[in-house]
């Protein structure tokens, strides 16, 4: 029988660090649009800052692809990394949504009502999850459709991120591009959605003896 890996490894630091490094990643995308004030306005993008924004997400949504790929190629899926591995996804995905809802206020409903079927979908999810742990003992680890919710969640945030960029380009062009990129967020956001919640059913309809979940 094989030893059980431990919890102090590269997988697992990810996680950890990822959890850590959200309030940075909040306060960069808030102050790179432009502050509390100038929040709507482009005109006042500090590009440097929010470039910076952008490339902390980066490092932080490929680390939560590199740390699970890693945990399963070299053995080291442990009790801790199922369990916090997809928190620390969930929160770096809502505090974004949540970014994005306090930025677009214009658009608030439009972002706001997918975020929270998203967010209930989550709660709900969670609960069962919590059920099954108490039932089994055993944490519930993520599989497929889990991980493309949160690949597409990812997609929608990264095109939304890049939205504010389109103000560097020639106005002509970015207005041509405009509505076709805005759709393309939205359409990326209610997919996500979509998803979320197909997933979730599936969760919730599975038979308790199952040993693995969708999420």
């Amino acid at each position: 029988m094989e030893p059980k890996p431990s919890n102090f490894n590269l997988p697992n630091t990810l996680t950890v660090l990822r959890i850590l490094l959200l309030p940075l990643l909040v306060y960069l995308l808030l102050v790179g649009h432009g502050g509390v004030d100038n929040r709507t306005d482009l005109k006042h993008t500090d590009y440097p800052t929010y470039l910076a924004a952008i490339i902390l997400f980066a490092v932080l949504a490929f680390s939560d692809l590199f740390d699970g790929w890693y945990a399963r190629k070299y053995n080291k899926i442990t009790e801790f990394g199922k369990l916090w591995d997809p928190i620390a996804d969930k929160l770096l995905v809502f505090s974004c949504y949540a970014v994005f809802c306090y930025i677009l206020q214009v658009y608030f409903w439009w972002i706001f009502i997918p975020v929270f079927i998203m967010l209930l979908r989550e709660i709900v999810v969670t609960i069962f999850r919590i059920y099954r742990i108490k039932k089994s003992k055993r944490v519930i680890a993520a599989n497929f459709s889990g991980k493309t919710k949160t690949v597409v969640q990812l997609l929608s945030i990264t095109s939304v991120i890049l939205f504010p960029l389109m103000s560097l380009f020639n106005p002509v062009y970015a207005l041509m591009l405009l509505i076709p990129y805005a759709i393309l967020c939205y359409g990326l956001i209610l997919l996500a959605t979509f998803i979320s919640v197909f997933s979730g059913v599936q969760i919730l309809m599975t038979k308790t003896t199952h040993e693995q979940e969708n999420d």
